[in-house]
């Protein structure tokens, strides 16, 4: 069975506190790649934005594991983004490049 990119959903998350250093973007692309979702991860002013699209129920457990497996410093408060229908990344990648 082939999923169409017509299904998939997209999620924008900020994750603020100590992102910069500690392996967060490597951390998150590993784990991006691992469920087959695409978008990408960049650091800001205001903390790591995270663009990404799949599925809503692997989108769904993207943010699970993501607040279950990242080491602390961070704040998750913005983690709650609407899962929302917008395709358009073909893979994940590193947005800061």
């Amino acid at each position: 069975m082939t999923t169409t990119r017509l299904s998939q959903h997209r999620i924008c998350l900020t994750v603020q506190g100590t992102v910069q250093g500690v392996g967060f973007r490597p951390f998150v692309y590993q784990l991006a790649t691992e469920l087959d979702l695409a978008g990408g991860v960049k650091n800001t002013a205001q903390g790591a934005v995270i663009e990404i699209e799949g599925s809503e129920a692997t989108l769904g457990l993207f943010v699970q594991r993501l607040q279950a497996e990242l080491p602390p410093p961070r704040s998750d408060s913005d983690l709650d983004a609407p899962i929302t229908p917008r395709p358009g990344f073909k893979a994940f990648s590193d947005l800061a490049v």
